[in-house]
């Protein structure tokens, strides 16, 4: 018992001192030191902007200080330079090379199409993210294209965030292109500040979407169950993590009422020497992630793999660009 409890305790050390994903909302600084928000713990871990499912690596923090080469955020429409202060021991502070950071994402999605026996690429819906100082969605339009490339939809979303007394997010009001309230996603947090429920409610309070959050032994995303408006489950998601806190595995399911038809989907993840997953693999598929200079995502493609025919598991199917400003 004693040597599993000291394991354990290994195991929790290596994963929250070295490789833990911080949220850069859940953060603050105090005399040149970074702690956990209402804690006197000091971080150490990548500190990560989430919105989303999309994880933008901002730097790492060691001990409660900032370490190497960090991304800021600037403000709307506007790009700045940064110089972040390296911190060694004992010795003096360092200064790094500039970097220049974005203030807006744009993700163009394209799938695959077949012209003159020579495989070309289609857009199919272009998104575009606004976003404030400190990294928080404001804005979003979406522009979805048709078979032959014409503008077939285009939609608009603006966001305001509203905090409760202890610093979360209690909600977000959605408007629309004519700046009227159309929805409005709601949070609920356990006693340790952790996010345990989300819902999209409509503007006569009818539930829209719900998730619910579960969390393992050491405070890490377990399982995410997603309900529909009629509060049956539609979707769940089951992560995995390995020894260094990262995602390995993530069984996703799918449930259909109306078709009786459930459908698995197991995906495992690859990750580089920096902690950025450059790999998702599946028996039906395979995505490769890309990044740019400054860590940023900047590429994913998804090609077909286990095929019956020995040449597709060379053909793509999608690609997403990002571009950031």
């Amino acid at each position: 018992m004693a040597r599993l409890l000291f394991i354990q305790t290994f195991l929790l050390a290596i994963i929250f001192s070295q490789k833990e994903k911080v949220n850069i909302k859940d953060i603050f600084q105090n005399n040149g030191i970074y702690f956990k928000t209402f804690s006197d713990e000091v971080v150490n871990g990548m500190v990560y902007q989430f919105n989303d499912d999309l994880e933008l690596p901002l730097g790492l923090i060691a001990d409660g200080f900032k370490k190497g080469k960090w991304l800021e955020w600037a403000g709307k429409n506007q790009k700045i330079e940064t110089k972040e202060l390296l911190l060694k021991g004992k010795e003096e502070y360092k200064n790094n090379d500039p970097i220049i950071v974005p203030s807006s994402l744009e993700i163009n999605n394209y799938v695959s199409d077949t012209k003159y026996s020579k495989v070309a690429f289609k857009l199919t819906f272009t998104q575009v993210i606004n976003f404030d100082s400190s990294g928080s969605k404001m804005e979003e339009s979406l522009k979805a294209y048709n078979e032959t490339g014409l503008l077939k939809r285009k939609t608009y979303r603006k966001y305001q965030y509203i905090e409760g007394l202890d610093g979360k997010i209690d909600k977000i009001k959605i408007f629309n292109e004519k700046n009227i309230l159309i929805q409005e996603q709601l949070f609920n947090y356990n006693k340790d500040k952790m996010l345990i429920g989300k819902k999209l409610v409509g503007i006569e309070a009818e539930i829209i979407d719900k998730t619910i959050y579960s969390y393992n032994s050491l405070g890490m995303l377990e399982k995410k169950i997603n309900y529909d408006k009629k509060g049956e489950i539609n979707k769940s998601i089951t992560i995995n993590y390995d020894i260094a806190g990262n995602k390995n595995k993530e069984l996703v399911e799918f449930f259909s009422k109306k078709s009786n038809l459930d459908l698995s989907i197991e995906n495992y993840y690859t990750y580089d020497q920096n902690g950025r997953v450059i790999k998702k693999e599946n028996q039906q598929y395979i995505t490769y992630y890309y990044y740019n200079d400054q860590f940023l995502l900047a590429e994913e493609s998804t090609y077909l793999v286990n095929s019956q025919s020995k040449n597709d598991g060379n053909i793509i199917l999608s690609k997403k660009i990002y571009n950031y400003y």
